[in-house]
This record gives C-alpha cells, structure tokens and sequence, in this order.
C-alpha cells in the first residue's frame, strides 16, 4: 500500500490521506476468525465462548491502524491533522475527532526521518518543520519500503507550499544586504596621500 493518497490537489488545497493498510486488516481477520473457531469448535460453556468473541474481536480491532488525514488549506492559511481510530468511530462516532491545527506560514521544511529498526529494516516517516523550532509528522505512522515515496510526497508539499521558491527569495535578499553593507563599507571619505602626516619626521 502506498505511504498517503492524495485525496484533492489543487492550486489552494492539498487533502493527503492514509487508511489501514491490508496487513492491519489482515489481522483484524484473523483474531475474528479464531474468536468465531474457538466459539463454534470448543467444548466450553457458552460464558466462555463468549468470552473468547469478544476477547479476540476487541484485540483485532485495537490493533488495526488509524485513518489519518493532513489538509493544507491556503484560503485559511492552516494545515489540519486528524486521527481517528476505528474503536472511536464505533463507540464514540459523535466525539470529536483529535486534531492539530497550524499556521502554514510557519512552514519552513519538508523532511524525511529515518528510524532503523533491528532486524526489520528501516522505517521512514514525513515531516513538517516549523520555525518556531518543533517539527509534526503529516503522519503519526512510520512506514517499511521505498523511502523514494516519501521523498515525492515531500516534494508535492514543498511544491504547494513554494518553500523553493521562498528560500531563493530568502538567498536573494541576504545577497542584497551583503552587497549594500559591502557597498557601505567602501563608501569612506578617501584621503590622498599628500594629506597623511608622518610622525616620524616631526
């Protein structure tokens, strides 16, 4: 399965989006399937067949992963986060959903972090950076695979953000001011020689 889905691209908004991958659901599946062998197959009093059904089914679906969902929005000027879970959405439907909410403007990098895990490879998750110094995650969700997916999506929100463009911006008027102060520092009152005294015959 892919890292996110690009659910809306256009020139004021960018909607990414990740489901439950199909080894989650796999999971899900199984833990329901031995709940329902172990109810129809055992020779236990119906409190415990029970018991193994709901045990099992609750344990497959806490561990199935979270929708989760990263909105850049220009006409707001905010990036939105949403995680939602499937237990929430079962037992608390009209809860609200957990979200973070931040300035885009405050948007100053696009990363990739790495995380090695031992005997497993590595894992890669999608970053933003912010310029008051703390970083968030587009996802919660470190992934296995192609690290090169990550980085296009990375370029897809450098590219809606313009942060190239700005840092070139940013270059040119740093280069501006060192040439002006440069400017400044050769603009000193030029004395000709004739003018300079020498102490040494005084």
């Amino acid at each position: 399965m892919v890292y996110v889905t690009i659910k809306e691209q256009t020139a004021d908004r960018l909607h990414l989006s990740r489901e439950p991958t199909t080894r989650s659901w796999s999971i899900v599946v199984g833990c329901l399937s031995l709940a329902f062998g172990a109810a129809c197959y055992t020779a236990d009093n119906m409190a415990w067949k029970l018991f193994y059904v709901c045990a099992l089914s609750y344990l497959g679906v806490s561990t199935l992963e979270d929708w989760e969902d990263c909105v850049f929005d220009r006409s707001t000027g905010q990036v939105t986060i949403r995680k939602v879970g499937l237990l929430r959405k079962m037992f608390q439907p009209t809860a609200d959903q957990k979200c973070v909410v931040s300035n885009l403007s405050e948007i100053v990098q696009v990363k990739v972090n790495t995380n090695t895990v031992r005997y497993a490879g590595n894992c890669h998750q999608l970053v933003l950076v912010f310029s008051a110094g703390y970083s968030m995650g587009v996802t919660e969700t470190f992934t296995f695979g192609d690290k090169s997916e990550h980085e296009n999506i990375a370029d897809i929100i450098r590219n809606f953000l313009k942060l190239d463009e700005d840092r070139i911006e940013e270059d040119k008027e740093e280069y501006e001011d060192d040439t002006t102060a440069s400017s400044t520092g050769d603009s000193f009152e030029q004395i000709d020689d004739s003018e300079v005294v020498d102490e040494t015959t005084q």
